[in-house]
């Protein structure tokens, strides 16, 4: 489901466009994914709920960038052209990860944030996300390749991101996950013929 800028709210279907300001919102068994312009790719676990606050994408690099806000649930992320030459931001009411050309799953409920950088969808190598306080622009902690295989966690209040070794549940949400964005890139592939920053994506998937 997308509840619009004004108020009104539709189920979407594969290939619809979402906008800027619009809230995808996920129920129980399902999922969103959307594809931008700029290849990136998100898809939102069931029980989720995620705003898109701004996109804007200049092939040539500048002023490029994109804004997203995890309000609930769990987000996958395919970082597409924009993250290594622009701005690429997912916020949190804990924390705000800026996304440097990488894939990662990122996994807010209540007052808990866990973040794990992931071995690249697009080209199978690593990257950077950098855990940001949303107070005072510290960046509390910095994921990179040697890092994957681990979960960073945060606590609302607190400025302490601790790294974990993933447990084998744990592993295998991720695994199932991954494998989830790695469909929904490769959907993405023939789906995104869009352009321009007023129409951002293109959703496809469970509604």
């Amino acid at each position: 489901t997308v509840q619009r800028a004004d108020g009104t709210t539709d189920t979407l279907s594969v290939g619809d466009k979402v906008f800027k300001n619009d809230v995808i919102i996920t129920g129980e068994g399902s999922e969103a994914a959307i594809a931008f312009t700029d290849e990136s790719v998100l898809s939102l676990s069931e029980n989720g709920r995620m705003t898109l606050d701004d996109y804007v994408y200049n092939p040539a690099g500048a002023e490029s960038n994109m804004l997203v806000g995890l309000l609930q649930g769990t987000l996958a992320v395919v970082s597409g052209k924009i993250a290594p030459n622009g701005d690429m931001e997912v916020t949190t009411p804990v924390a705000t990860l800026g996304i440097r050309g990488t894939s990662a799953v990122i996994q807010f409920a209540g007052v808990d944030l866990r973040v794990a950088l992931v071995t690249d969808v697009k080209d199978g190598e690593g990257g950077l996300i950098q855990i940001i306080n949303n107070d005072t622009n510290e960046v509390l902690l910095n994921l990179t390749v040697g890092q994957i295989g681990q979960i960073a966690s945060l606590v609302a209040g607190s400025n302490d991101a601790t790294l974990s070794d993933l447990t084998a549940e744990e592993r295998a949400l991720i695994t199932q996950t991954v494998n989830q964005l790695t469909t929904s890139y490769n959907q993405s592939r023939g789906d995104n013929g869009q352009d321009g920053d007023s129409q951002p994506g293109s959703g496809f998937g469970n509604p």
